[in-house]
């Protein structure tokens, strides 16, 4: 026996005191050709016999065999391994699967262990209709892309333009001015307390300012220009954005 079959038998879960079938089916009626089946579609019945080793020492055991190359691809969390082909949960790459009727991309960990990785399977033809669907998605998106930056253009001009003239401008400010002046007669009355005319007074003078400003700008026509940097970003963010599809599978 040489150290690929040693392996092997080490990874047969029925030396943990568990049942195992349907681990393979034929394909062709008559034939001794078959294909390994998906774990999830294993028959396992656990403790049906007594183990030759514990069910701890039989996963520790898998977990330190596991190809040195696949323990190096491990990336979680928000380093994990972005693109095509990789797993969602551990960050490995897919294992694609032999079988040549619908054929599929799983963990390669999924072999080792029962945790999430073992729950990853992506066929193949709706991995493919995915990024066929990304792909056209994209083309359509270049070749109308001047379509695309009028109606964009035309959304930040509704959303950034002036709400108010600088006569309504006026009018708000001198209303406001107005009410302050009330709120200082109410003051001497002594119909409110001074915490009370300190706070309202306060906020009435930012709103005042805010007004100012508002004047201001639009006097200037600064809004234009803000809203022709503000496009130029956008357009930017977009094209960076889709400079390069990425897909996580999962």
């Amino acid at each position: 026996m040489d150290i690929t079959e040693g392996l092997e038998d080490y990874q047969d879960q029925r030396y943990a005191g568990d049942m195992i079938s349907n681990v393979r089916v034929r394909t062709k009626i008559a034939k001794r050709e078959s294909e390994r089946v998906n774990r999830d579609e294993w028959i396992i019945v656990k403790g049906t016999h007594e183990g030759i080793v514990s069910k701890e020492v039989f996963w520790k055991v898998n977990n330190d065999i596991m190809p040195p190359t696949e323990k190096e691809t491990i990336l979680l969390g928000d380093f994990r391994r972005k693109g095509f082909y990789y797993c969602a949960d551990c960050g490995r790459l897919l294992r694609r699967s032999h079988t040549t009727i619908n054929p599929y991309y799983e963990c390669s960990r999924s072999r080792y262990t029962e945790d999430k990785c073992s729950e990853i399977k992506v066929y193949e033809k709706d991995m493919m209709s995915t990024m066929v669907e990304l792909i056209q998605n994209h083309i359509k998106l270049l070749c109308d892309s001047q379509k695309l930056i009028n109606d964009l253009k035309q959304k930040i001009y509704k959303e950034n333009k002036a709400e108010m003239t600088v006569s309504d401008a006026d009018n708000a400010i001198n209303k406001l001015m107005q009410t302050k002046m009330n709120l200082y007669e109410r003051y001497r009355l002594k119909s409110i307390s001074k915490e009370e005319y300190v706070l309202r007074k306060k906020q009435f003078t930012m709103q005042i300012e805010e007004l100012e400003e508002r004047k201001l700008k639009i006097c200037n026509e600064i809004g234009d220009r803000q809203e022709r940097k503000l496009l130029e970003q956008k357009l930017s963010d977009l094209i960076e954005k889709f400079k390069t599809v990425s897909i996580v599978l999962g």
